[in-house]
C-alpha cells in the first residue's frame, strides 16, 4: 500500500508546473515549488514507510545497488554535489541554500530535485509506468499552456 500511494505522489508531482496560487504576490511561482516540495517529501516518507514495514528484507538496498552503478545515476549526482559546493561557498550561502519566493531555485530544491530523480529511479521499475508519467507530464504542460 505505501509503494502505490508513493507511486501516486511521484505520478501528482508533474502537475505542479499548472499550479497558480492567485492570491500569493507571485502568483504564477510559489505555489509550484510549494506543491512539488510537499509531494516529494510526502513521497519519500511513504517509500520509508513501505521499507520499514512492507518491503521484503533487503529489496530497497537491492533496488539501490542497481541504481548506483548507472552513468546516469553518476552523472546527476555529480551535478547536484557541484551545485551544493556552489551553494556552501557563495557569496551569501544562506541566500544561495534558501532562495527567495520570486525565484525558488537554491540549492533546498536542487535537493528536492534529486530526490524527485532518486525516487523515480527506485520506485518505477516497469515501462508502463514511466510511460504513464510521460503521459501525466504531457497532461500538465498541456495544462500550463491553457
Amino acid at each position: 500500500m505505501f509503494l502505490k500511494l508513493t507511486k501516486f505522489f511521484l505520478y501528482l508531482a508533474p502537475l505542479s508546473v499548472a499550479i497558480v496560487v492567485t492570491k500569493s504576490f507571485f502568483p504564477f511561482i510559489g505555489g509550484k515549488y510549494y506543491f512539488f516540495r510537499f509531494v516529494i517529501e510526502l513521497a519519500l516518507a511513504l517509500l520509508l514507510l513501505w521499507w520499514a514495514f512492507e518491503a521484503p528484507p533487503g529489496e530497497l538496498g537491492k533496488r539501490l545497488k542497481e541504481m548506483f552503478g548507472q552513468p546516469l545515476f553518476i552523472a546527476v549526482s555529480f551535478f547536484v554535489l557541484v551545485f551544493l559546493l556552489a551553494t556552501a561557498f557563495a557569496y551569501y550561502p544562506q541566500g544561495a541554500f534558501w532562495s527567495n519566493f520570486e525565484r525558488g531555485e537554491g540549492g533546498f530544491q536542487m535537493i528536492h530535485y534529486y530526490l524527485f530523480f532518486l525516487l523515480l529511479a527506485v520506485v518505477f521499475r516497469k515501462e508502463e509506468e514511466w510511460t504513464r508519467l510521460l503521459k501525466i507530464s504531457l497532461v500538465a504542460a498541456a495544462l500550463m499552456i491553457l
